[in-house]
């Protein structure tokens, strides 16, 4: 390890009352979840490269974003037109609500 960043380590070790182990083993631990998660983004975007959504699959969801937020406060007029208009879009689909 270099001179200057073992420095830089056990001054924050010092400050934040903690052994330089402890502090490299949580920055090791962080770095193998950027990893991780990297791999994983990684993974979903060749995945929707390959069988990517088909509109039909996905125009209801702000619809459902839209329920839930006037359910969690309350203002049901907002998804109900956002649905009436989806179901204008597509009546095949409006049928299965109750």
């Amino acid at each position: 390890m270099e001179e200057e960043l073992r420095q830089r380590l056990d001054a924050v070790a010092q400050t934040e009352g903690k052994s330089r182990a402890v502090i490299i083993r949580k920055a090791c631990e962080e770095y193998l979840r950027r990893v991780q998660q990297e791999q994983w983004d990684r993974q979903y975007l060749e995945g929707y490269r390959r069988d990517p959504e088909r509109p039909e699959e996905t125009e209801g969801l702000g619809v459902g974003a839209a329920q839930v937020w006037d359910q969690e406060f309350g203002d049901t007029e907002v998804w109900e037109t956002a649905y009436q208009e989806w179901v204008a879009r597509n009546p095949e689909v409006g049928e299965t609500r109750k």
